[in-house]
């Protein structure tokens, strides 16, 4: 997935990682990508050069030849199953998934319906789902259906990093 706000998506990643890695947690960042490139782009970790060796500015998924296209409801029925597992595992106080996305699903792999009723089915075993979006008043409508906790809209990929803080201020508070 490359359309011109890759970079600026990982860099807010990256920044959502140290901060969540200085408060001791570990974090996983995962493409959410068609079926055949979903996975971790960086697996549960709390070291930071593993982030930075995936998505930092060399970082490999900044050099890799693309995704396909954003299965956005796809990756997150995976990504709330891979974060579950996760959770009972290490047994953490506090579970959290944020999406950082340039806009909606464009792949149609799978039905709105089916990722809001994974999202909400995670969210009813304690993971609290938050979501930073490009775009406008259509996209917040359609990622609202899925990401019903929190979802920060902003209007270009400059502001995504604006919009992760947002993000993190709000877990603070929890």
């Amino acid at each position: 997935i490359n359309d011109g706000h890759l970079d600026s998506i990982l860099d807010a990643a990256s920044s959502i990682a140290q901060e969540l890695i200085d408060d001791g947690q570990r974090v996983a960042i995962y493409a959410l990508a068609s079926p055949t490139h979903f996975g971790p782009l960086v697996d549960f970790t709390s070291d930071l050069e593993d982030i930075e060796a995936a998505i930092g500015p060399e970082g490999t998924a900044r050099t890799s030849e693309g995704l396909g296209s954003r299965d956005l409801y796809g990756s997150l029925i995976e990504a709330m199953s891979v974060l579950e597992s996760e959770g009972t595992n290490t047994s953490p106080v506090f579970r959290s998934f944020i999406v950082l996305t340039a806009g909606t699903d464009q792949a149609q792999a799978m039905e709105s319906s089916t990722a809001r009723s994974a999202v909400r089915s995670a969210i009813g075993r304690s993971v609290s789902v938050f979501g930073v979006a490009i775009g406008g008043d259509g996209e917040r409508q359609a990622l609202a259906e899925v990401l019903p906790q929190q979802l920060e809209m902003v209007p270009d990929s400059t502001a995504l990093a604006d919009g992760a803080s947002q993000i993190l201020d709000i877990m603070d508070e929890r």
